[in-house]
């Protein structure tokens, strides 16, 4: 059962504040990693899977060497399907978003909202206050006005 991992955003953007993201097993990943890659706007991840994929496919000619391809080729995409919800999640954490927790007991994507938004409950905002202004008596003993 993949679990999901709920992020929030401290950037005011256009995007989601709270996305929740399934970190789990990508089935597709297995058979086609470099299209998942891209798919998933992986760039940097399927720039360096992209000529392992090519020198794996240079020995496809030789019926002897068919054992090294379907091996090489399993490799590279469980190593995708394994990671490749992982890279998303680091993805976005590089851009702004950060952990705030898990969802482990859902079954699919909208029961995982929904023990999301009962965990943003729970969670106090994260939001910044401002600092308070000292008085400008303090200011002029301080010297800073």
């Amino acid at each position: 059962m993949p679990r999901y991992v709920v992020l929030e955003s401290d950037i005011e953007t256009k995007s989601q504040k709270v996305r929740v993201m399934r970190d789990g097993f990508a089935v597709l990943a297995i058979g086609f990693p470099v299209p998942w890659l891209i798919f998933h706007r992986l760039w940097f991840e399927a720039i360096l899977l992209l000529p392992l994929v090519m020198a794996i496919s240079l020995f496809s000619g030789n019926p002897e060497t068919m054992g090294i391809v379907l091996v090489g080729n399993l490799t590279l995409g469980l190593l995708v399907a394994i990671e490749g919800d992982g890279r998303i999640i680091a993805r976005l954490k590089r851009r702004g978003y950060r952990e705030i927790g898990t969802v482990a007991e859902a079954q699919n994507y909208e029961e995982a909202e929904f023990h999301a938004a009962e965990l943003m409950a729970r969670v106090p905002s994260t939001k910044k206050k401002e600092a308070p202004k000292p008085d400008a008596d303090t200011d002029m003993i301080l010297g800073l006005a």
